[in-house]
């Protein structure tokens, strides 16, 4: 059971590494002024997920990457382990708000906006409860 929530959360389509939600945008703008949060969110931000699947490992990355004035971008590889095989989805770009404990990111081409959770642990990026390590 755990395996197959891991697969839901890591693996396109569905979760933070991708899907529906995930594949648009549209135009926003501002990081939410300069909130305590906004300001911590600034640069890269990576998380790595090992997951079985149907006799593989899949090595998920996905990593986000927030600049200051509200611009985002979203990049998600994946890596079976048996083949070697590595497949990057297309780079979205997006652009993001903070509100409170919250960031609301919409991604070009789209008007559906997606709002998250967002907390930080240790220095550690919590979004939507996935662990980001900062990289940048």
């Amino acid at each position: 059971m755990i395996a197959a929530a891991a697969v839901t959360a890591a693996c396109p389509p569905g979760g933070l590494g991708g899907g529906p939600g995930f594949l648009g945008g549209g135009t926003g703008g501002g990081t939410g002024g300069g909130s305590p949060v906004a300001t911590q969110l600034l640069g890269s931000w990576r998380n790595t997920r090992v997951v079985l699947s149907g006799g593989d490992t899949i090595i998920t990355e996905t990593v986000w990457t927030f600049s200051a004035g509200g611009s985002c971008s979203k990049a998600v590889s994946q890596t079976s382990v048996s083949t070697g095989n590595e497949f990057s989805f297309p780079t979205q770009s997006c652009a993001y708000t903070v509100g409170g404990s919250s960031i609301t990111v919409t991604f070009a081409g789209s008007s559906v906006p997606t709002t998250f959770s967002v907390a930080f642990s240790s220095g550690t990026l919590i979004l939507d409860g996935f662990p980001f390590q900062r990289i940048g």
